[in-house]
């Protein structure tokens, strides 16, 4: 993990600098656009199209301002428009033509990475063909909090894909897709990929008609791209991220099961592979001795320490296994659950033996996910 904190640092400063601007300084820079062109679902006029470029203007001079305060209250107001409920596909694309040439400006390399961060952040709530194109270039940047702030600002727009208010189709929706997951399998700063990990999951959810097939698929991709992580070597310093992360990843697996999310067969086969992985994993850092089990002459403040170690894993353990059992129900093939979690909860070297004895009966041979309908090859999960 190279200088994580630094980079987490300038990202979160990027995202969340609290403004303490006074209402003098905001109505020096503009006022507010009105609804009638925000909200408009109609052609605009050439008034209205004249009152955006002005709007854009002025709020582009606080973005040239070294006082941190005017210029992170010049991006918010620029972003303000964007975030209203009623903001409409054609203002959108509107403001596109006149915010598009800002965010470049501020991306170029010399304004460091602070302006560039919140140029990414613009395009985010921007939103459209033109912006996201921005985003998906920034996503092999050399700086990580570039990289973050482009999955950010991908996130941001498929939320506002989800409220049917964004420029975005269903082409480069797919391209964003594949772009997450190509991210999470090369990305070597955990933080980062976690940014990749909540993107696609935001992506995952969507379930308007003209994106739901291909967020069902993103889901599936998720699914793969951490199982490959899963089985790849870690930095001790990066488990506890990544660990958060795998977990959210299951956790969007179980959620997409039980609200009933229409998954073909493929994709439930890639869910139930991910719930595998997820023990797989556990098992093969408590094989590994990454998790030790409580001595009857531990005093209490010992043996909690050491079942703290096992908190997350233990999440893990239990959205591992309620993948498969939920998947293998979609499938037809019932499975009785076995409660692995509370059985690797009691950290004896009994119970540990016990659970991975239950693991190897649903990933070994003729084990759940190796026999029908799931049909996993057993070296998988070696």
């Amino acid at each position: 993990m190279k200088d994580s904190a630094r980079v987490l640092a300038a990202c979160i400063a990027g995202v969340t600098l609290t403004l303490l601007v006074a209402p003098s300084a905001l109505a020096q820079i503009t006022g507010n656009l009105p609804d009638s062109i925000v909200c408009a679902t109609s052609g605009l006029s050439d008034a209205d199209q004249n009152a955006i470029a002005e709007y854009v203007h002025q709020l582009s001079l606080g973005l040239d301002s070294d006082d941190a305060a005017i210029f992170e209250a010049a991006r918010d107001r620029l972003s303000e428009p964007l975030r209203r409920a009623c903001v409409s596909v054609s203002f959108r694309l509107r403001y596109d033509m006149a915010l598009r040439p800002v965010i470049q400006t501020m991306l170029d390399p010399s304004r460091g990475e602070r302006v560039n961060a919140n140029a990414l952040i613009l395009a985010g709530d921007l939103a459209t063909v033109n912006s996201a194109q921005v985003l998906l270039d920034h996503l092999d940047a050399p700086a990580t909090s570039t990289r973050f702030e482009a999955l950010v600002g991908l996130s941001r727009a498929f939320k506002a894909t989800q409220r049917r208010a964004s420029g975005i189709d269903s082409r480069q929706f797919s391209t964003a897709i594949n772009a997450i997951v190509h991210r999470i399998r090369v990305e070597p700063e955990p933080y980062v990929i976690d940014a990749a990990v909540r993107s696609l999951i935001t992506a995952s959810a969507l379930d308007t008609s003209e994106f739901a097939s291909t967020a069902s698929q993103a889901l599936g991709l998720l699914c793969d791209a951490i199982s490959s992580r899963l089985h790849s070597p870690i930095n001790e310093q990066d488990l506890p991220i990544l660990r958060l992360s795998f977990l959210r990843a299951g956790l969007a697996a179980r959620d997409a099961l039980i609200r009933g999310q229409h998954l073909d067969q493929p994709t439930l086969i890639q869910l139930a592979g991910l719930g595998g992985d997820l023990l797989w994993f556990v098992r093969h850092q408590l094989a590994s001795g990454a998790y030790p089990t409580i001595d009857p002459e531990d005093d209490e403040d010992v043996s909690n320490k050491k079942l703290a170690k096992r908190t997350v894993p233990r999440q893990m353990i239990a959205v591992g296994e309620a993948v498969v059992l939920f998947a293998s129900n979609k499938l037809g093939s019932a499975v009785d659950p076995v409660n692995l979690s509370v059985t690797f909860a009691k950290a004896s070297p009994e119970s540990d033996r016990t659970f991975s004895q239950q693991v190897g009966r649903i990933l070994g041979v003729g084990g759940v996910l190796t026999r029908p309908p799931f049909k996993i090859d057993p070296k998988r999960y070696q």
